[in-house]
């Protein structure tokens, strides 16, 4: 999970490598090498498709942090796997379509599936089958929520407020539960969610950060210095750009800085306006202050540690309609599905749920239940839930209670 504010998403001040996964998760720590680099803030939790569903000492199962991974995966997809996963709890609750995995590429043995469920999991707990897949979709998204919880609500942001956008092979199967449990009433899903990060890599903007220590508490007077320091950096951002290629005309910077009270060993970065003085930058960050800890100290001095400028590139984004069309193609190639049974817990149970697909005629408005098929994911609707389609081909969920 990341935070996305105005377009910008939060950043860390270090990253690590050398774990199983390098990341700049300040949730999960992965025993890895430990830079001082900037980098997406992301917290990770390991409670995706794959993870493994065990029993603890006491008799409650926990799902992740380990994982079956691609080989030999879940029981369902017939490779050897024989430990319950989360992507094993959701074809069970019937949501995921057995027959169109990967539009139909990847055979689902659901005999197995369901044996060695209910012997390793539902029977030791005395549940139903359709309970324990239910619990263990829950507990996922317990965990999901976690992540979501320590780059909002920990950094003074209240989760309820944004929006949330998944994306990914199994994102959109866990979002609409996920976001009611977070209180989020809106959910964005784009066209081609199982590509999305792919498609981010190729797409993204080109960006440069430049940084420089600065200890600056002297008043108002100085901030002909602070101009000229960032100017410099711009200058340097600029050169670098050039050097690979591009334009000078097509680039475009902003200005942070690292500023905390005098005696704090933590900085919070805060936007920079040209020409600002310290007194509006003492504002701008004792809002942030209070944003984030809940107070401001009016007589304490504030410091800037660290000014910084990032330079970014715009790079040519792919066309909206190649993605729709392919989706499009992909999926009316299977024809329609079948409608089928899915469970949503004891308040709703076991009920019969229409299969449709986000390129229907009617998607404008509809309301939950819903299973929404597409090659490279699944996104559910539950019963409290609607969701339309705008005019990019996102789809939109709304919380309709």
């Amino acid at each position: 999970a990341a935070v996305i504010e105005n377009g910008n998403p939060h950043k860390s001040g270090e990253y690590e490598i050398g774990a199983p996964i390098s990341r700049s998760s300040r949730l999960v720590k992965g025993g890895g090498y430990l830079l001082m680099v900037r980098a997406v803030d992301v917290a990770e939790v390991g409670a995706g498709g794959g993870s493994v569903v065990s029993l603890d000492k006491g008799g409650s199962f926990q799902v992740g942090p380990r994982s079956s991974g691609a080989v030999p995966g879940p029981i369902c997809y017939d490779r050897g796997g024989k430990e319950p996963t989360t992507s094993d709890a959701n074809i069970l609750l019937g949501y995921l379509n057995p027959e169109f995995l990967l539009g139909g590429a990847l055979k689902v043995n659901l005999e197995d599936t369901r044996r060695i469920f209910e012997a390793k999991v539902a029977n030791p707990l005395k549940l139903g089958l359709h309970e324990t897949a239910f619990g263990v979709h829950q507990v996922a998204n317990a965990s999901m929520a976690r992540a979501m919880r320590s780059v909002t609500t920990e950094r003074g942001r209240d989760v309820r407020s944004f929006t949330m956008v998944a994306f990914g092979g199994s994102g959109p199967c866990h979002a609409a539960s996920l976001a009611a449990l977070l209180g989020i009433r809106k959910i964005i899903i784009p066209a081609s969610p199982g590509l999305f990060s792919s498609l981010g890599l190729l797409a993204a903007d080109q960006e440069h950060e430049f940084v420089r220590s600065l200890m600056m508490n002297r008043g108002i007077a100085h901030v002909e210095e602070l101009e000229d320091q960032f100017m410099l950096l711009e200058q340097e951002s600029l050169r670098t750009f050039q050097v690979e290629g591009y334009e000078a005309s097509n680039i475009s910077f902003t200005r942070h800085a690292d500023v905390h009270y005098i005696g704090q060993i933590h900085e919070l970065t805060i936007p920079i306006p040209n020409l600002t003085p310290l007194n509006e930058i003492k504002e701008i960050f004792e809002k942030e202050h209070e944003r984030t800890y809940g107070y401001r100290s009016i007589n304490e001095q504030i410091e800037v540690v660290n000014i910084r400028v990032i330079g970014r590139q715009i790079i040519p984004k792919v066309r909206q309609t190649d993605l729709t069309t392919i989706g499009s193609s992909l999926y009316n190639c299977a024809g329609k599905k079948p409608d089928r049974k899915a469970y949503f817990g004891q308040g709703w149970g076991l009920i019969e749920v229409p299969v449709i697909s986000r390129y229907d005629a009617d998607l404008q408005y509809r309301a939950g239940p819903a299973i929404i098929e597409e090659y490279d994911t699944t996104i559910v609707i539950p019963p409290d839930w609607s969701v339309r389609r705008d005019s990019d081909w996102n789809l939109i969920l709304g919380l309709e209670s």
